[in-house]
């Protein structure tokens, strides 16, 4: 991890009023975490701090295994103003989306044979999509890749294009889904550009 955002965080932690010890156990393991958490974005140290917690927590060194997770809530909070815990919520609470969304996960899992963190991934992407539009469609085919660039471009504004582009292939690949179950999609959604760079390449009236 970045030493000039380590030596921040030793700062933060000063300013916050911990002890010495639990500044310096803090800082050691964030030593130990992956470059991935120099960003900035919350959204995208939020993903990180996942990912690198379930799974790859057993290759930090057992002192700073113990307190990376301490260390990785103290550092969101440095970073977003707000505490893990409290934006963790806004990913479980429940949507009118529910029961589409359960099913798509369960078709990425058992059909489509990702992993349980990706398809848990993609469900939040969706949702976080649907409640933007904020009503589910007459027709899923009302909706356009314009649609989808618009709310990328709007909403993910300050993500790295890696980023977006994974917002737009948890949306494809939820139209995709859709589609195998029988439901017309707007093939636009289907053929949108995984790079926002490729973007005005597509028609930007479909």
């Amino acid at each position: 991890m970045n030493p000039k955002l380590i030596q921040k965080f030793t700062a933060f932690l000063k300013e916050k009023g911990y002890s010495q010890q639990s500044i310096h156990d803090y800082s050691k393991a964030l030593e130990q975490a992956p470059n991935t958490w120099n960003t900035q974005v919350p959204q995208e140290l939020y993903e990180h701090i996942i990912h690198t917690l379930k799974t790859e927590k057993e290759q930090f060194l057992p002192a700073a295994r113990h307190n990376i997770k301490p260390a990785s809530s103290l550092l969101f909070f440095m970073v977003s103003g707000i505490t893990f815990k409290e934006y963790s919520k806004q990913f479980v609470a429940c949507t009118e989306y529910d029961d589409i969304l359960d099913e798509f996960y369960e078709y990425s899992i058992g059909f489509k044979s990702i992993t349980e963190m990706s398809a848990q991934a993609e469900r939040h992407h969706v949702s976080t999509f649907l409640d933007h539009i904020g009503v589910v469609p007459d027709f899923w085919s009302e909706l356009t890749a314009k649609d989808l660039r618009n709310y990328v471009c709007s909403v993910h504004s300050t993500l790295k294009p890696s980023s977006k582009g994974r917002y737009i292939t948890s949306l494809r690949n939820f139209f995709g889904f859709l589609e195998y179950k029988g439901i017309h999609v707007n093939q636009s959604v289907l053929e949108l550009p995984l790079a926002p760079a490729d973007w005005n390449k597509s028609n930007s009236r479909r």
